[in-house]
């Protein structure tokens, strides 16, 4: 039992190192993406006289500050979510390291118990009474429950585990930031499109 035990605290700290890792890979893709748009235009310059250096200041400006504006929340909300998901993943090594033992000591006290009424009531009256034999399944149920197994199963079984849940909840924040970053975007670009069209209103744009 203690192996079993053992091991399954083993499995459930891999399993949160690997949730961890593909989270921190599709996070490590996305900031690269950024920084390769911020290194490419962060130093950008006029490259005509018609050119504006306040509007490739503003430019300049708002490259040399995209981790800010776009990742920082990104990296708020995995440093959250693994918050929870390391208490989530510690309650239970709690409960195992604390509780196998004693699980164990009273499953065996209550079996024997069982047993020993069996073999009393089977000496008086053999006839009415027969001798109890405990079942491998009926030992494990009896673990399990003073082990408070079922407090967690739903956790780890149906279609409300615990990986949906955290996955639905990051994927939820993460929706969130990108239609917030999106709509600033989107702001931008209409303010820099309002720029062109009253460039192009100007004699200088009109043919001749």
């Amino acid at each position: 039992i203690k192996n079993i035990f053992k091991n399954f605290n083993i499995k459930i700290n891999k399993f949160e190192d690997e949730i961890k890792s593909d989270l921190n890979t599709i996070f490590e893709d996305l900031k690269d993406e950024v920084l390769r748009y911020k290194a490419k235009y962060e130093s950008l310059r006029r490259g005509d006289e018609i050119g504006s250096n306040i509007v490739f200041a503003d430019i300049r400006k708002f490259c040399s500050e995209v981790y800010s504006l776009f990742l920082n929340d990104f990296e708020r909300v995995l440093f959250s979510r693994f918050s929870s998901l390391g208490l989530f993943f510690e309650k239970i090594n709690i409960k195992i390291a604390t509780n196998y033992e004693n699980s164990i000591k009273l499953s065996v006290y209550f079996i024997s118990q069982k047993c020993q009424k069996a073999s009393e009531d089977y000496e008086k009256d053999p006839l009415t009474f027969a001798l109890y034999y405990p079942k491998l399944e009926e030992i494990s149920e009896r673990i399990l429950n003073n082990l408070n197994y079922y407090e967690f199963e739903n956790d780890f079984v149906g279609d409300k585990t615990f990986i949906l849940r955290f996955i639905n909840g990051i994927d939820n924040d993460f929706d969130i930031i990108k239609k917030s970053n999106l709509a600033y975007i989107n702001e931008l670009k209409g303010l820099y499109s309002g720029y062109i069209s009253e460039l192009e209103s100007t004699d200088f744009f009109k043919p001749n």
